[in-house]
């Protein structure tokens, strides 16, 4: 308010100094001024009120400042390579046509180059003629070609021949009858079979149940009196009567104390029952049965077989054990089969009930 005031003072002094228009206009533009201020004074608080009223407008949240790059790692500046001039490098590396070649060069004087293909020359040096033989083997480093034989596939004859082979082979491979301490598995399977209960703890008999079906199924011992079975018959003939006999050492010892085990001894042969008293005799004096209470299976008539007197042995006894030199001295059935590998599954037997054993008594002293 001062300043306003102090200019319409000011004018209004220096009035008489103005010219007529100019001092009538004074007083006119001295009040527009104070109106217009007045008009100023009534509009402020209004527009006071506006900018108290109106929000204002939120400023744009300042962006976050992105991280500064970290600095990159200055690389070891490459060694300086001084390039000489084209000419010079060629001269300094050799074409790789030339360095081929001294390689080439040097491996000439140890290896043979292989013949090229499609060249009726080199086919005719790897089948040189045959030259006739002089006895001179200075030439013996020359190649020589060898052709394979045709594989042929066999037939079904020679096939089968072969099968059979085999199984022959497989089947005397079993223990054979040489073997002196075949008696000894003997004497230990008999005497673990005799210590069975009978009836809680059944024995295995050394008879086949069914011997036609080839199947190594046994017959029943039940609780008959334990027995073994030995023949004396050599495979292929009949036990000889000569006084030159030799027993078998272990055999008596073994025999010994089977008995004291009241297991029964039996001895078989295809001898006729005439013959009974010599085979006592030879079994006597050799120690086999020094008191001569074992049992004898000899023939009492002509249709007589081993296998009769066998299955008789069966049926009053649990044989435990036959001892022979051959298979058939366990069964008959070993006499008629044509393909002893039909037998195979028989061999299961042998050392579990069937001994292919020596000779209890030989000829020669």
């Amino acid at each position: 308010m001062t300043r306003p005031l102090r200019s319409i003072l000011l004018l209004a002094s220096a009035l008489p100094l103005l010219g007529g228009c100019v001092a009538a206009a004074i007083p006119v533009v001295a009040g527009g001024v104070m109106l217009g201020k007045g008009d100023k004074d009534k509009e402020a608080p209004a527009r006071e009120e506006v900018a108290v009223s109106e929000p204002q407008p939120m400023p744009d949240p300042m962006p976050e400042p992105e991280p500064m790059p970290e600095p990159d790692t200055l690389a070891p500046a490459d060694p300086v390579v001084t390039v000489g001039p084209v000419d010079e490098l060629e001269d300094e590396e050799p074409e790789p046509a030339d360095e081929m070649a001294s390689v080439s060069s040097w491996t000439d004087d140890f290896m043979e180059q292989p013949p090229e293909q499609g060249s009726s020359d080199n086919v005719a040096a790897e089948l040189p003629a045959k030259s006739p033989d002089t006895g001179d083997k200075s030439d013996a480093s020359e190649p020589v070609v060898y052709q394979p034989a045709p594989e042929t596939e066999p037939n079904g004859e020679v096939q089968a021949a072969m099968e059979r082979s085999v199984m022959e082979r497989f089947v005397t491979a079993q223990p054979d009858a040489i073997d002196f301490r075949a008696y000894d598995v003997f004497y230990s399977y008999v005497e673990q079979q005799a210590r069975r209960d009978p009836v809680d703890d059944e024995r295995q008999s050394a008879l086949l149940a069914s011997p036609g079906n080839l199947s190594p199924r046994r017959t029943d011992c039940s609780i008959r009196p334990p027995a073994v079975l030995l023949d004396l018959d050599p495979s292929g003939g009949t036990f000889s009567l000569s006084e030159a006999q030799r027993p078998n050492d272990a055999l008596a010892q073994i025999l010994l104390s089977l008995r004291m085990q009241q297991i029964d001894v039996f001895w078989i042969s295809q001898r006729s029952a005439i013959d009974a008293a010599a085979i006592r005799k030879a079994l006597s004096e050799s120690g086999l049965d020094p008191q001569g209470r074992d049992s004898l299976l000899l023939m009492r008539r002509k249709d007589d077989r081993k296998q009769t007197r066998r299955r008789e042995v069966g049926e009053t006894h649990c044989l435990l054990a036959i001892a022979g030199d051959d298979r058939s001295d366990f069964d008959e059935l070993y006499s008629y089969l044509k393909d002893k590998s039909a037998a195979q599954p028989l061999e299961q037997l042998i050392g579990a009930g069937w001994f292919l054993a020596p000779l209890p008594l030989t000829e020669g002293r």
